[in-house]
This record gives structure tokens, C-alpha cells and sequence, in this order.
């Protein structure tokens, strides 16, 4: 028996890889901002803990669960709200930009090359967030050694 051969086609016209990996990475900075400054989750170190709501995003994205930027936006805000309490505007506002920046994204490249550019997203956002953990904590430790808190 003979195998079957199945052909990829990537979409429309030649994709500039460098500019979207520039927008990927403008993505990941609006995603750690919103997790830095309004996103309080439940203590612990795990990447899924310290992801939260971004996490969940991306997996969604990666599924195609849902394409639409309203859908994307609830689901997001559902799980803020259910691990973390209300949402604020800014914290809206900031997932908003990062969501239609990602679907914007989303029409331009193939599939295998979407979810290639999902992993490079989420494994930025989290160097992001541990960034300012680490940063954090040398902050506080720095504080209580000059006999702060």
C-alpha cells in the first residue's frame, strides 16, 4: 500500500518573519504588563500558576477553540475574575490590544507557522514574568536587609 501525500500550502504572498516575530515580542510585553501590574493569582511557581489568564489565552489560540476577539476577550476575563477578583479597565484594555494584535497575526501566517509562533509567545511572556519575580523578590530582600518591612 501506498502512502498518501499530503501538501502543505502556506497562505497568500511571502510572510515577513522578522516583523511578526517584532509584533510577537511587542505582544509579550502587553501580556507581562497586564500579568505585573493587574493580575494576582494564587501563590506558587508553577508555570501554569504563574501564567494565569495568559496561559489559558494561549492554549485557546492554539486550539482554535475560538476566533473571535469578544469570545477570547470573556473567556479571558472569566478566568481573571474566577482566580483573581475583578478586572480593571486598563487590565481590559491591555488584553484587548494583545488579542487583536495575535488575531491580526493569525491571518497572516499558516497554521504550523501560528503555532510555532504560540510557543515562541509563551515562553517569552513567562521569561517576562519571571523577570519581574526575580526582580521583585531581590527588591524586598534588598528592603528588608536595610531593616524595612
Amino acid at each position: 500500500m501506498s502512502r498518501p501525500l499530503v501538501r502543505m500550502y502556506e497562505k497568500g504572498g511571502k510572510v515577513d518573519y522578522r516583523e511578526v516575530r517584532e509584533r510577537i515580542a511587542e505582544v509579550a510585553e502587553t501580556l507581562a504588563k497586564y500579568l505585573n501590574e493587574h493580575y494576582r493569582g494564587p501563590p506558587g511557581f508553577s508555570k501554569h500558576t504563574i501564567m494565569g489568564p495568559v496561559g489559558k489565552l494561549i492554549g485557546v489560540l492554539e486550539s482554535g477553540r475560538f476566533r473571535d476577539k469578544d469570545a477570547l476577550l470573556g473567556y479571558v476575563i472569566n478566568i481573571h475574575t474566577n482566580l483573581s477578583g475583578p478586572i480593571s479597565k486598563e487590565a481590559v484594555d491591555l488584553l484587548e490590544k494583545a488579542i487583536s494584535d495575535l488575531l491580526a497575526i493569525r491571518e497572516q501566517v499558516s497554521t504550523r507557522t501560528w503555532v510555532r509562533f504560540l510557543r515562541e509567545l509563551d515562553y517569552a511572556v513567562y521569561k517576562h514574568k519571571m523577570k519581574y519575580i526575580v526582580e521583585y523578590a531581590a527588591a524586598k530582600k534588598a528592603k528588608s536587609a536595610e531593616g524595612g518591612e
